[in-house]
């Protein structure tokens, strides 16, 4: 309290600032009440491995926990995903944010089959190969490829290290991943290509000092980073400091082989073996193969290669008073705040259920809120947000362990008519970029399909605005580990870096450290507005302070990118949901999913209005038991549930009133009860259709309840009949034979 009795709330951002994630998560647990704790050996095994990518205790878990509510994202979803195939456990990133929960990842996984690997040619070393897009597009704007452009960490090292130790790792990782030994070179016509060689101790550099203050450390640093070289082949120049109190390791690489996974793995393997673990298995697939499949399947995919998004117009630097020259010489000047504890906790949780955002979605929404409130006398410029570029088209690819530059970009803009509300712009903002395929990557690959479309591409670089989530560090911030993150001594900017071509005025980072988001807006070259740009960084730091508030007090609901294939406007998807639902006694929360209905399905169905009997099957099925044991009926039943819960279509209502279509529509409910009944025969009593119909009217079928009945018949005390009486538009014969091995499957288990 302060003085006067109020609530110091400065002093509780103060108190949460300094909680960890695992006290985050204390807190959430405590609020929430018991979580349902593991009851398989898979789901014991799964808590583990989401407890370790996270950095949080298991039992905090519960099986019923959102992954990305508990702190996870895309980077630590794919990391997930490398730890349980370890374990010979098929995950795929893509299970882990369709399913969400352990219970539901553990389900979907041991159900996987084994994948088809995609097959990993040798990459022989100095052998020329092609640029990645990211890589494309940097050496469009810097073509003398001379600036020292790098990524950089200061870490301190809290078991004593020697410098022998630290050079024998170092090699260990230039001699597991390529890229740490690739060099580039330009052809006879000019056009860059790079190629990885076998000279692993001319790849990186080692340097022991022992510092007599800060000065000498920031000359000692900024000269190991000037020597970085992408043609001679130095890409990775390391420093160990000795100091009075501590001992510390900077470490930089070139960034045309490097990203910010790149280091997450580079600094995992890193610690492995200083500390004498064992190391993780080293990546599936080169930088080099992805590259090559990429660009195929980029070739092949007429999907990417049309790229069905809005031609780009130029930026307007001149609106800023700038030009790309000034950007490069122009000392870089940086606004940048850190919302509390408290606020990052909301931001990253239980508000993303509203409107099923993900975080990073609201950041977005904020920043392009926060300019339009700012500066209106224009209209916001798209928002280009880097993505890790690491989305698989294929689940065999597996890209969590493999070092290079992946990067991706894609634009983000919203309708001027949705900035008069911030909940209006999240929900545009989510839209937009749900409607990028694979994250934006296929988008940012088409663009480098050749180089007039990559050259095209470029020019409209430097853009306004590039907005880049790095996520979660927790492998730096656990009690264990053998790093944790400095703040850079001195200036962070390396003279040569700073000439570097921009690929934005402005540059929005975001990161969260110590449970506390860290947001920083760098920009330079700029000669108007200064002040309304620190009054916009102060109204964004406000806006994301109150997008999670405005959140949890309002309604949730889909936006148009839940139900993409079935409506394309706002006021067709809220009657659905407010009438069209309401009369079927439905609520939202059990509608997985809803879809126009196939040409063959809208055919079958317009014969049944004519003869409601037509398309509609009836499959009779004796139930033997294997082991002279009686049919369990209950067991059945549940056996019938489980399969209807496997196979969507079995969950699917056919409307032909659904608001914006002009046909029948199939509403997918997530866990409908099926429609199903037992009874017992006469003596002497056929088993035809005739007798499960007479105890049941197929015609229930049309009004708007499932497509299907099962019934079960006791003959006598050995003979059990099932009777599956189902619309065809939504099964044929070949999906008959794999419902009923499915419930035999089922009934078994």
């Amino acid at each position: 309290m302060t003085t006067s009795g109020k609530t110091d709330r400065k002093r509780l951002r103060e108190i949460g600032a300094s909680f960890s994630a695992q006290q985050l998560a204390d807190m959430r647990a405590s609020c929430q009440g018991p979580k349902r704790q593991p009851s398989t050996g898979a789901e014991r095994t799964m808590q583990q491995l989401w407890a370790k990518v996270l950095n949080i205790k298991p039992e905090t878990i519960g099986m019923d926990d959102s992954f990305f509510r508990l702190g996870g994202d895309s980077i630590t979803a794919m990391q997930l995903s490398a730890s349980a195939r370890s374990l010979q456990i098929l995950v795929s990133t893509r299970d882990v944010f369709l399913r969400k929960t352990v219970a539901e990842v553990v389900r979907y996984a041991t159900s996987s089959k084994p994948l088809q690997l995609v097959r990993v040619a040798d990459n022989p070393v100095n052998a020329p190969f092609g640029l990645s897009p990211i890589q494309e597009l940097y050496l469009q704007l810097e073509p003398t490829g001379k600036v020292s452009f790098d990524q950089c960490f200061f870490l301190e090292i809290r078991t004593q290290v020697t410098s022998e130790s630290l050079r024998a790792a170092l090699g260990m990782l230039v001699q597991r991943h390529s890229m740490l030994r690739a060099r580039f070179g330009k052809s006879e016509g000019g056009r860059w290509h790079q190629y990885v060689t076998s000279a692993t101790d001319a790849s990186f550099e080692v340097q022991y000092l022992q510092p007599r203050d800060t000065e000498e450390l920031v000359q000692a640093l900024q000269q190991s980073r000037s020597r970085l070289d992408i043609k001679s082949g130095m890409v990775m120049t390391a420093v160990l400091c000795d100091g009075n109190e501590r001992q510390s390791l900077f470490m930089a690489i070139h960034h045309l082989v490097v990203d910010l996974v790149s280091w997450r793995v580079l600094l995992e393997e890193l610690e492995d073996f200083l500390l004498g673990r064992v190391l993780s298995p080293a990546s599936s697939m080169t930088f080099q193969t992805w590259r090559a499949i990429q660009a195929d399947y980029i070739a092949r995919d007429t999907d990417a290669s049309s790229a069905t998004h809005e031609t780009m117009e130029p930026s307007q630097l001149a609106y800023w008073g700038a030009t790309p020259s000034a950007m490069s010489n122009a000392p870089t000047a940086m606004e940048q705040f850190v919302l509390s504890s408290e606020a990052t906790s909301a931001l990253l949780g239980s508000c993303n259920d509203t409107l099923q955002t993900r975080p990073h979605e609201i950041m977005i929404a904020a920043l392009l809120y926060s300019f339009a409130a700012v500066f209106p006398d224009r209209n916001p410029p798209p928002v280009f947000i880097e993505t890790h570029g690491r989305e698989p088209w294929d689940d065999s690819i597996d890209l969590s362990r493999t070092v290079g530059w992946f990067t991706s970009m894609f634009p983000v803009r919203t309708p001027a008519s949705t900035y008069r509300s911030l909940l209006n712009v999240i929900r545009a903002t989510k839209d937009c970029m749900r409607s990028f395929k694979h994250n934006g990557r296929p988008y940012f690959a088409s663009r480098f399909a050749n180089e007039d479309l990559a050259q095209s591409f470029a020019s409209l670089f430097p853009v306004e605005i590039v907005f880049n989530y790095q996520g979660v560090y927790q492998q730096l911030e656990r009690s264990e580990s053998l790093f944790k993150t400095l703040p850079m001594p001195g200036d962070d900017d390396l003279a040569s870096a700073a000439e570097a071509a921009r690929f934005s005025l402005f540059t929005v980072s975001a990161v969260v450290q110590n449970a506390c988001a860290h947001l920083a807006v760098d920009y330079s070259g700029v000669t108007r507005h200064e002040a309304r740009i620190r009054e916009w960084v102060q109204q964004y730091k406000t806006a994301l302070e109150e997008a999670p508030i405005l959140l949890r007090n309002s309604t949730p609901a889909w936006t148009l990118s839940d139900l993409p294939l079935a409506f394309h406007s706002y006021t067709d998807l809220d009657l659905f949901r407010n009438y069209t639902l309401a009369d079927l006694s439905v609520r939202p929360e059990e509608v997985e999913d809803v879809y126009p209905c196939s040409p063959m399905q809208e055919g079958i169905l317009a014969s049944q209005n004519k003869d409601p009997d037509a398309y509609r099957t009836c499959s009779i099925i004796q139930v033997v038991s294997k082991h002279d044991t009686r049919i369990d009926c209950a067991r059945l039943q549940q056996a019938w549930k489980a399969v209807v819960r496997r196979h969507s279509l079995l969950r699917a209502l056919l409307l032909d009133n659904v608001p914006g279509s002009l046909g029948i529509t199939n509403v997918v409910l997530k866990d409908p009860l099926p429609s199903m009944s037992v009874f017992q025969a006469a003596a002497g009593d056929a088993v035809t259709p005739e007798l499960f119909r007479s105890r049941y009217n197929p015609s229930n079928q049309q009004t708007g309840g499932l497509q299907h009945h099962l019934s079960i018949c006791h003959l006598d005390e050995e003979s059990v009949y099932l009777c599956l009486d189902i619309n065809h538009a939504i099964i044929d014969a070949h999906s008959t034979t794999i419902i009923i091995r499915d419930l035999q499957t089922a009934y078994s288990s």
